[in-house]
């Protein structure tokens, strides 16, 4: 385990909603799970894009430290439980956060 030098004081902040915090997170057993959805709450909080959808290619395997298999395991996951939802345009499938 690396050890963690703590927060910079230049951090950005990141939004996060409070059902996240209240269900999802004492909720998701699976660390792959948790990671995905971790991921895309903190990408979509920062795209400047009104629609805020994400393909699978855009979850950065590096990032995450996560192999390419256990994104798609997350995010299978986070699609059964809810949390994100999948839609898919032709040949185009896109995840979106599960909100008004």
């Amino acid at each position: 385990m690396t050890k963690f030098k703590g927060f910079t004081d230049s951090e950005t902040f990141t939004q996060l909603p409070d059902g996240f915090f209240h269900h999802l997170l004492k909720e998701i057993k699976d660390a792959d799970e948790l990671k995905v959805t971790a991921y895309f709450l903190w990408r979509v909080e920062h795209m400047e894009s009104p629609i805020r959808a994400m393909k699978k290619m855009d979850f950065d395997v590096k990032e995450l430290g996560l192999s390419a298999g256990a994104i798609q395991s997350g995010l299978d996951k986070a699609v059964q439980r809810g949390s994100l939802l999948k839609v898919e345009k032709g040949a185009d499938v896109y995840f979106l956060l599960n909100s008004p």
